[in-house]
């Protein structure tokens, strides 16, 4: 089981998402943050799981357009709707954490806004999984800003890198 531990961590960010969507209003789900920029939590939930999903798609042919992805704007307005793609994720997530191999994929590479030529980068389901861990840390960490910002609390660990926790873990700077 290769991507055991890898799997186990983006599985625990996605599960933060469906924690925190237990608990919000649809509202409070696409209310565009008061701050600098004016994205909804939904908008990061949808972006995020728009990869997973073109991640999933492009497994099967080895090659993964995270560009082209579907934006479903019901994802981002709709918290039922969201947790519903989320489960189907951790379900996927689950089936390949059985993979024993890595395998190469490509990739497409879109640096130049106004280009629509598909460079293809190698890279392999490793590697993928690695960056969909680090997106969705990201991204809810973005989200804690959000429903922060709403008088929201989270738990301490919302949207905090693994290797960040288990730092903070020795240095007990926070419980998770």
């Amino acid at each position: 089981m290769r991507f055991h531990s890898l799997i186990c961590a983006i599985e625990k960010g996605l599960r933060q998402q469906l924690g925190l969507l237990s608990v919000l209003s649809a509202e409070q789900y696409s209310a565009p943050a008061q701050s600098y920029f004016k994205s909804s939590a939904g908008m990061h939930i949808r972006h995020n799981l728009d990869h997973f999903s073109a991640f999933f798609d492009g497994l099967a042919m080895g090659k993964i357009d995270y560009e082209g992805r579907e934006r479903d704007e019901e994802v981002e307005q709709v918290p039922t709707v969201a947790m519903d793609l989320i489960e189907k994720c951790i379900n996927l997530l689950d089936l390949l954490r059985k993979k024993e191999t890595d395998t190469s994929l490509n990739i497409r590479e879109e640096s130049e806004s106004n280009t629509d030529a598909k460079v293809l980068l190698l890279s392999s389901v490793g590697r993928e999984l690695q960056f969909l861990l680090g997106h969705t840390v990201h991204h809810n960490a973005l989200i804690a800003m959000i429903v922060h910002s709403q008088g929201i609390s989270l738990p301490a660990g919302f949207g905090v890198a693994p290797s960040t926790q288990r730092h903070a873990a020795k240095t007990e700077k926070f419980k998770t």
